[in-house]
Order: structure tokens, then C-alpha cells, then sequence
């Protein structure tokens, strides 16, 4: 959906039809056919674009046209519409780069998280990176992001192998390796100053012994960290463990609606079991107080797995 005035584009809107669990953040499965206003690709950004007076005129359209339920995600713009149930969703961790280099990282923390950290790498010391387009994407990888899937408590859609193919070529594929065995893997990309970690996946049966999904992060961090970069995006799930490496919670948004007022009254009954319980989580990583306000312009795109 767009919306122009004066043959200027002033709002947009990607719909698309998903069967989502109404119950994604609470221990209940109803699983229902919505039309989903966001991005298909399993990532933190908004598929609702413009500032907030023209995105309620587009809302009111596209609430004429749309039938059954329709969910937004991750929308930035208050909504002010009284129809829309509004919610709160998985918090984007965000990694404010204050740091020079990875050793003045490393050397800024207290020492229970620098002991942390250097303990893992010591368990991928013979472990292997090679890092290339995302058409090296195997069938390997894809059956690791599946086992990632499998143990996700908040999925929403599952995207098939010629999706991560067929990524541009600045979406980078960084696989790591024991001689020839895949042990985990992440797709990361630059945006601007920002580096984003879209995807990853793990060997599940070695994630132990190379403590791989602890790795996985830290090498994002080691990578946005070496690239200058101002924020590292790390993605809507696993709070604690990115918060322990120096990540802030940067709240996100949802709303459902539907035309049908018995439904749009269900919502607001269930609201709290519908409505993602974000955990305040402070963890003072560093040898000093950091306050850093996690924060980006509304012009710039954010990736997340």
C-alpha cells in the first residue's frame, strides 16, 4: 500500500497473510489466518514507513480493504486510531559501539564478563572462519537455522533455503568450522553505520562443547566493533545473554485490529496474555558507569534474526 499527495510518497505499508498463534508470548496455541503489517523476513523492522498523520490515513484504508485480523509489528508511529489493540513486542537489543578496538572493549569490562567471554573463545581456538555471499548458503546451514526454529518460542513464519540464496550480495554469510564439520553460522549486514546480525544457526549437538551459541554473538560484536561501526543490532530474542555482553532493550510496538467489535473486545479482554512481558534487564558490564541511550534516525533500516 502507498499513499501520495501531490505525486510525493508520504506513507507505505507491506501486508502479507500469515497463520500466527494468537497466544505467540503466553503457554496457549490458537493458531489464526492474519494479515500481518510488517516485513516477511523474520527481522525487527517496520513494514509501515511515514510519519504518523498520513500511516493513520493509510491505517484507514487499509482496514477497508483488509478482512479477518490484522497485526502490525514493530510500527514506530504512535497510533492514535481508538480501534487498534495496542501491545508491546520483543525489545531489539542494541549494542552501542563506544569502544576503540576489541581489545579496549574486552578491557572495559568487569571481570566476571571479561572471564566469560575469554573462557568461550578458548573453546574455538581451532575453529575456522570463512566468511562469503550468501549463494554459499548449504543445506547444512538451512538445517541449522531449522533446529534454531524448532526451539523458538516467539516464531512466526518459517523462510524457505532460496530466501537466504537469493540475499544481495552486502548480506554476508560468516560460517565457522571444525576441519569440515559446520558448527554454527551468521548472516550479517551493514547498513549505513549500523551492523545488523539477521540470522544465525547452530550445531545443536556441539553447542556445548564450543559453546557456540555464546560465540555466534560475540564474534558479531568482535566484527561491528573492528568495522567502526556506531550500533550492532542484535536481533529480538535472548535478552539476558545480550544484555551480560553490554546490549540495551530498545522497546517495540504491535496492535491488532479487526473490523468485527466482539473480536476487537476479545483483544483488549486478553490483552496481557496477547502482549509480549518485557523484563527490565540492567547488567553493569562495565568497569565504569555507561549510560548509553540506544537510539536510531527513522531513516535508517534495522535487521534482526
Amino acid at each position: 500500500y502507498t499513499l501520495y499527495e501531490d505525486n510525493c510518497l508520504c506513507a507505505g505499508a507491506i501486508v502479507y497473510s500469515l497463520k500466527i498463534n494468537l497466544f505467540t508470548f503466553s503457554s496457549f496455541q490458537l493458531e489464526l489466518p492474519m494479515r500481518v503489517i510488517g516485513l516477511p523476513i523474520s527481522c525487527d523492522e517496520s513494514g509501515l514507513l511515514g510519519e504518523e498523520y498520513y500511516v493513520e490515513v493509510l491505517l484507514n484504508e487499509i482496514f477497508k480493504a483488509e478482512k479477518g485480523i490484522i497485526l502490525s509489528l514493530n510500527h514506530e508511529q504512535k497510533i492514535s486510531n481508538s480501534k487498534v489493540v495496542k501491545m508491546t513486542s520483543l525489545p531489539s537489543m542494541i549494542f552501542p559501539v563506544e569502544h576503540v578496538d576489541w581489545d579496549d572493549y574486552i578491557y572495559s569490562l568487569r571481570h566476571s564478563y571479561r572471564r566469560r567471554i575469554l573462557l568461550a573463545l578458548k573453546k574455538i581456538s581451532n575453529v575456522q572462519r570463512t566468511s562469503q555471499t550468501c549463494n554459499y548458503f548449504t543445506l547444512d546451514h538451512y538445517k541449522q537455522y531449522l533446529e534454531v526454529i524448532k526451539r523458538s518460542k516467539t516464531k512466526l513464519e518459517v523462510l524457505e533455503i532460496d530466501f537466504f540464496q537469493n540475499l544481495p550480495d552486502s548480506f554476508k554469510l560468516n560460517s565457522f568450522h571444525d576441519e569440515d564439520k559446520l558448527l554454527y553460522w551468521n548472516i550479517t549486514v551493514e547498513d549505513q553505520n549500523n551492523y545488523n546480525f539477521l540470522f544465525g544457526g547452530i550445531d545443536y549437538s556441539l553447542r556445548d562443547k564450543y559453546d557456540a551459541y555464546f560465540n555466534n554473538l560475540i564474534q558479531v560484536i568482535k566484527d561491528g566493533i573492528n568495522k567502526k561501526s556506531q550500533l550492532i543490532n542484535l536481533g529480538q530474542t535472548a535478552e539476558t545473554s545480550k544484555v551480560r555482553l553490554g546490549a540495551k532493550q530498545e522497546r517495540k510496538q504491535m496492535f491488532l485490529y479487526s473490523n468485527n467489535p466482539i473480536f476487537r473486545s476479545l483483544f483488549r479482554l486478553l490483552k496481557n496474555q496477547l502482549s509480549y512481558k518485557v523484563k527490565s534487564i540492567e547488567n553493569n558490564v562495565y568497569k565504569r558507569d555507561s549510560m548509553i541511550e540506544s537510539s536510531k534516525p527513522n531513516n535508517q533500516l534495522q535487521y534482526a534474526n
